[in-house]
This record gives C-alpha cells, structure tokens and sequence, in this order.
C-alpha cells in the first residue's frame, strides 16, 4: 500500500511538470487588420532580434511562443511586414504568459506597381507591358558633362545604349542606338517622343566633302532641365504601339509639369571648362628653310620657304608652340530658372534656360548658344473635362569650325607651319 501512494505521488509530480514549464513560456499573439478592418492574411510577424515568428492565417491571426530560457523582462521590437504596405513596429516586454499585440497595416500604394506612358492617351502598368524598359534618372542627366545635349547625356546611363557624339566641337551633333544594326543604309537611331509627339533627331550635311562643319540633331533643342523622366523601350511593344518608325524602339521623354501648392522659383547656373593639352610634336631645332640656309627668300618660287630645315634656331630666332596658337579654354554657360504651382483646378509651369557655349578653339566660329521657353498648364473645367497645353520655344544659333582639305584644316596648317614662324601676328591682325 505504501508504494502504491508512492507511485501515485510520482506521477502526479510528472503530470504537473508540463503545465509549470508551459507558465514560464511567453506566446505572442494578436491580429493584423488593414485600414478598413478586413484581416491581412499571409504578413509577416516577427521578433527579428530572437528570429522568431509567424505568418498570419486568413483570419489575420498570428501566434508563436518564445522560450522560457529566452525570456529576462527584456523589451524587445516586434514587426509586421507584407509587401504591399507599409511595415509596423511595436516594443513589448517580454513575460511569462500571454502578450497580445494587434497591427494595422497602412496600404503602400507606390510599391504594387509602376504606371508607364506608352504612347499619346495610352498607359499601362510595367508588369503588363511585356517589355524591357529602362528608366533613366534625370537628375544624372542634368549632372552630365553635356548639358548642351540630352542624346550625349544618355551616355552610360542605361544598359545596352550606344551613344555616338559626332565631335567634341559646340553644336555637334549625337545619335543613340538601342537595339544593334538593323539596316545599311539607315540611321538604326530610335524614335523620339516628347510629350507624346514623335521628333526626329536625324541629322543633314551642311555641305560636301571636306568644306562641311558639325550639325546639330534637334532632340537638343530639349533644355534637360525640363525633363521629368526618360524611358527607353526596347522591346516589339514599342513598334506596336508607334508602327515602323519605332521599329529600332523608342525614347520616351516626358518634361515637367506643376503641381498643386505653393508656387515654386528655382534657378539652376552651372558653369563647366574645357581644356585641351595637345602635345607639341614639332621639332624646334631648325628654323624656316632648307639645307641650312634662311628660307626667308621673299619669292614664290624659293624652294627653302617651304621648309623647317633651315639655320639653327638661336636666342635671336625663337621657336614658337603652334598647337598654344590654336587652342584655349573652352568654356560653357548654363542658366535655368523654373517657376511653378497652381491649385487643385489649375497647374502651371514655366521655364526659361539660356546656354552659352565656347568652344576650345580661337576666334568666332567655334560657339553654339540655346534659348528656350516653356509654358506647360493644365486647367479642369469640370469633373470630366480638363483643358492642358504644352508651349515650347527654342531658339538655337551656332557658328562651327569648316573642316579643311588636305592643305587647309586647322591642325594640319599650324603643324606645318615652321617652328620659327609667328603664327599669332597673323591672328591678331584679323582680331583673334
């Protein structure tokens, strides 16, 4: 009998075991809800510090418990996450019991999906477009070494873009190729479109052979301040969408526009150097002539005027850097000034940018200026019918460098002229 009670005590120690264990435990629960009080299935609950956690069930309910080993009084950060909204924190204090924390998750309607403006009144979202679209950040644009040119800009500013500027000259032109060669005889350039209206960016010859200069492409007209976004579609939607001009894809450019609030004044100035350092290859040993004899005969026929290998070039018969002739520092203005605002019916914005460039080359023609204007507005003059314009001025003149012959470019006749000769002389009798 006396082992019997025995037995018995044992086993109702063994029984009470759990339950003691189990009071010294802490489960976590609660419930997570939207705005309207619908519950959220499938957030994520969790006590990221410990990696413990729980997923919620089509009630919205959560529960996980935290060891007894693991609890100290401590306060600790519990977090509620699902993509789609935005994530929540709470401190609680960990006990012994039951801790009950709801959530009510805020929607984040920016992270679901991005609209993408495909073509004049068409828009869909990036996940329906089926398509690969690269979105260019303007304010990379506006920061580029290029701000005469938004085509040169785009260089190295998406993946598997080519840009191609024409020179380094004022007013030179650029091309863009998205999707490899498609023609031999065609410009393989994409299509344009500027606030819905395709532009062509093509570029013409100002003249044959060896007498032309630099052209501009009028994509350039755009002032890159009044960018608002650039995105470029490569895939077979942009010809769906445009036909066969967008055959090589398409280069969205969307400008700014106001918004409702308070009115905006903004004025931008960038001032960017160009200087060149071209190695003086000229020997400057010998002066003007030939054989060792003075080339300065004076006639049209002395053969000695013709080359550098005259008499030695001494303390009385210095040599001169031909290349310090030509070249200076260039320099490149760059003046916007924005204003916009409006209210919840009328929206404005104006801008004004005026850019100024000076080419590394002396004298008159080696610059290119831009001024622009633009007026964007909208108006709603009922729930359903809404008046917008878009006005845009831009007024470009340049004067480029001709390219010369075999006898008359620029580089070519300062190299060939003899390192005892005074080139400047000449250059200031005609004021440059």
């Amino acid at each position: 009998m006396e082992g019997f009670h025995k037995r018995r005590a044992i086993a109702l120690i063994a029984a009470a075991l759990p339950v003691v264990a189990s009071a010294q435990e802490a489960r976590i629960t609660g419930r997570v809800s939207n705005e309207s009080a619908v519950p959220i299935a499938g957030a994520n609950v969790r006590i990221g510090a410990m990696g413990l956690g729980a997923i919620t069930g089509n009630d919205g309910r959560y529960s996980f418990i935290v060891p007894a080993a693991r609890i100290s009084g401590q306060s600790v950060v519990l977090t509620a996450r699902l993509l789609g909204y935005r994530e929540q924190t709470a401190t609680i204090t960990l006990r012994a019991g039951t801790i009950t924390q709801d959530f009510t998750l805020v929607t984040a309607p920016t992270m679901l999906s991005q609209l993408v403006v495909t073509g004049e009144g068409t828009s869909t979202t990036r996940e329906h477009l089926t398509t690969t679209i690269n979105t260019v950040d303007t304010t990379l644009i506006r920061r580029a070494t290029e701000p005469q040119n938004v085509v040169s800009a785009l260089a190295g500013k998406a993946p598997n873009v080519v840009v191609r500027t024409q020179s380094g000259e004022p007013g030179s032109s650029a091309s863009i190729k998205i999707r490899g060669d498609a023609s031999l005889t065609g410009t393989n350039q994409p299509l344009f479109v500027v606030d819905g209206q395709p532009v062509d960016n093509t570029t013409v010859s100002t003249n044959g052979g060896n007498q032309s200069t630099v052209t501009q492409n009028r994509v350039a007209d755009i002032n890159p301040n009044d960018i608002e976004s650039v995105d470029i579609l490569k895939g077979a939607a942009a010809s769906a969408i445009y036909g066969a001009r967008a055959a090589n894809g398409v280069v969205l450019i969307t400008t700014k526009r106001g918004h409702a609030g308070q009115t905006k004044f903004t004025f931008l100035t960038t001032e960017t150097f160009d200087h060149a350092s071209p190695e003086d290859i000229l020997q400057h040993t010998y002066a003007q002539g030939l054989d060792g004899l003075d080339g300065s005969c004076g006639t049209p026929d002395c053969v000695a005027q013709r080359w550098a290998w005259g008499p030695a070039i001494g303390t009385s018969n210095p040599s001169y850097n031909h290349l310090d002739e030509i070249f200076k520092t260039g320099l490149t203005a760059d003046n916007n000034l924005t204003v916009s605002g409006g209210n919840e019916r009328t929206t404005f914005y104006v801008s004004g940018g005026l850019t100024a460039q000076d080419g590394m080359i002396k004298g008159p023609n080696n610059k290119y200026n831009r001024a622009s204007a633009r007026l964007k507005a909208t108006h709603e003059l009922s729930s359903r019918v809404t008046v917008s314009g878009n006005f845009n001025y831009v007024d470009t003149r340049g004067n480029y460098v001709q390219k010369g012959s075999n006898v008359s470019g620029l580089l070519l006749g300062a190299l060939r002229t003899p390192p005892s000769y005074n080139n400047e002389d000449y250059l200031t009798s005609i004021g440059l």
